[in-house]
């Protein structure tokens, strides 16, 4: 046998030597790499210039998000402008959420592109638009406070009120009682917009001197509008929009003294005063047995996904999400109306953990033609199917009545067949985890994750774009092995598939169909692995060599006839014809973080 010696210089020999090998192929790599890059550069540049003739016929008015001046300009002229009434709030409300949807869009093409600034910038003026929307309703609540003689006074000496309709994304109620003594227990039915509230006659002590005239505001987004510092990212996700109830003081009444009318105007700083309840000063904490609960219902609007027992939490001064204090949470399937009880009054939220649908337990990559790949995906909760083309991510499955929206679209082909409803990778996700499925994990939501780790940003980059390349051509699947590697390696199995057949990846029967690819920081080969033999052999497949791409290790490691070479060069070409679906599959896979968490 060899000592240690001569296997150690071997072993330096063979490094050597597949140093200079990687070096040498690096040049074509990178030539491929700028190629591709030019090709979608140009493909997107004609894109882009079609949508922004688009906006123009329209002649959309929103500012255009991409430039800060833009944004600035629409921010300065919308904070001076004066609204006096909840349903002027309403509509601003509404028009600032298309400008959102903007900067949503431009945050997904970021977060695509992976460049992180840019992609905090737009959520940080996504926060200011925000809570700009709740300095409107307050302007408006102000308003409605100061001339409530206005609303119709029933003999009880109540009003109440409601603005928006049981189906908008923005929703107002108003109750108050204008009697500074003679408060009872209280049932507030705001049946308009499927809002009710039931408080304990402990509320009124709330009030300063507990004799003054006090009101609730219910105000409902179908979108998370708590403000936050984008530097805290929260662990858990509040779905089904935010329902915000405050107790409010009513200031005294207009008196009518001969023609003048005497009316108090309260400082520009402070137009109206919210009640803290429970009243710390008075009560201590909210667990303390003066602080009766308060009985919450609302309506979550048909395309969320809510779980059998789900839990609702309110908005800390911590800018966290906590359920302390809420108990008896009722959901109601039919009529989609979840009911709790939380001894404080506050912003509450149906909320589920960031990582409820992590880890992935399989993934897989189908040619199904030679311009469409299908994705499938087995998450914790749901198996999602996909179809991935050039012009981005179309969701097929799971068939959910939550998620019909997002599958099918109101346009129809001349069959009369829904087609369907085609985005960009990132957006569709972002539309998904508004429907409650989270398929856009953090780096954070590792830790919650016992027996993984992430894997190098290198490895999955190289990984996902390598991959893109192939998948109009091969089967490309998890292998269970890949969790228990080194954080700088990341293994997959491929199959071929030119005749874009179906085959089930997860079949032990089939498993010697494929071929374990395993990807590092500079370099990727065929390795002897098996999903059947455990522990994972890593050692590089007989008469095969580490190389710069994936794409070379396929040129120089398989060998085809005359016609597979043909259909295999047309589908892995980066030319015009393909760059925008291999940027479609590369930035999928990228987004769900696929080597990291499955």
């Amino acid at each position: 046998g060899q000592g240690p010696g001569v296997r150690r210089e071997r072993g330096a020999k063979v490094r050597a030597e597949e140093g200079e090998r990687l070096e040498a192929e690096n040049q074509r790599v990178e030539q491929r790499k700028n190629e591709r890059k030019a090709n979608l550069e140009y493909e997107q540049g004609k894109i882009e210039a079609k949508r922004e003739w688009q906006k123009f016929i329209e002649c959309n008015s929103r500012p255009n998000v991409a430039l800060e001046s833009d944004l600035n300009t629409y921010l300065s002229t919308s904070r001076a402008e004066v609204l006096t009434g909840f349903d002027q709030a309403i509509a601003f409300s509404q028009y600032a959420e298309r400008v959102v949807e903007d900067l949503m869009d431009l945050a997904s093409t970021a977060r695509e592109e992976g460049d992180e600034p840019r992609q905090e910038w737009c959520m940080e003026y996504m926060d200011e638009i925000r809570g700009m929307e709740i300095e409107k309703i307050d302007d408006a609540t102000a308003h409605m406070l100061q001339h409530i003689e206005t609303l119709k006074v029933t003999t009880k000496q109540e009003v109440q009120e409601t603005w928006g309709s049981s189906h908008d994304s923005i929703k107002i109620g108003f109750w108050g009682h204008l009697q500074n003594k003679g408060f009872r227990a209280k049932v507030i039915a705001h049946d308009k917009i499927h809002v009710n509230l039931e408080l304990p006659k402990s509320v009124a002590t709330s009030a300063p001197g507990g004799s003054c005239c006090i009101g609730v505001r219910s105000v409902y987004t179908g979108y998370d509008s708590v403000p936050r510092s984008r530097k805290k990212t929260g662990a858990k996700l509040a779905v089904g929009g935010t329902m915000r109830v405050d107790l409010v003081l009513i200031p005294p009444v207009t008196k009518q003294v001969k023609q003048w009318t005497l009316r108090q105007i309260p400082p520009k700083e402070a137009p109206f005063t919210k009640l803290a309840y429970p009243n710390q000063d008075k009560h201590g904490d909210a667990t303390s047995t003066l602080n009766l609960p308060c009985k919450v219902e609302y309506k979550i609007p048909a395309d969320v996904i809510v779980q059998k027992e789900p839990k609702v939490s309110w908005w800390s001064e911590n800018e966290e999400w906590s359920n302390a204090d809420v108990f008896e949470i009722q959901w109601e399937e039919d009529s989609r109306r979840v009911s709790f009880f939380c001894q404080r009054l506050a912003t509450y939220a149906i909320t589920q953990d960031k990582w409820l649908d992590l880890p992935y337990k399989w993934w897989n990559l189908r040619p199904v033609s030679e311009t469409q790949v299908a994705f499938s995906i087995q998450a914790a909760r749901f198996e999602m199917q996909f179809m991935i083309d050039e012009n981005g991510l179309s969701l097929r499955g799971p068939d959910l009545p939550e998620l019909q929206h997002l599958i099918r679209s109101d346009a129809v082909d001349d069959e009369g067949t829904a087609l369907p409803v085609i985005m960009s990778p990132a957006r569709l996700l972002h539309k998904l985890r508004d429907c409650g499925i989270n398929l856009m994990p953090d780096d954070n939501d590792i830790e919650h994750l016992p027996g993984y780790q992430l894997k190098s940003f290198e490895t999955e980059a190289r990984a996902f774009s390598d991959l893109s390349e192939i998948a109009l051509a091969f089967d490309v699947t998890s292998s269970k092995h890949n969790k228990k590697l080194e954080a700088d390696r990341a293994l997959v199995r491929i199959r071929e598939n030119f005749q874009c057949a179906e085959f089930d990846p997860l079949d032990p029967e089939s498993e010697t169909d494929y071929r374990s690819v395993m990807f590092y920081t500079d370099k990727c080969c065929f390795v002897d692995s098996m999903e059947s033999v455990y522990p994972c052999n890593e050692n590089v497949r007989e008469n095969c060599e580490t190389h710069a791409s994936f794409f070379l290790c396929l040129k120089q490691e398989m060998k085809f006839d005359e016609a597979k070479q043909d259909v295999f060069e047309r589908r892995t070409d980066v030319s015009h014809q393909n760059v925008r679906l291999f940027e479609s599959v590369r930035q999928t896979m990228a987004l769900m973080r696929l080597l990291s968490f499955t």
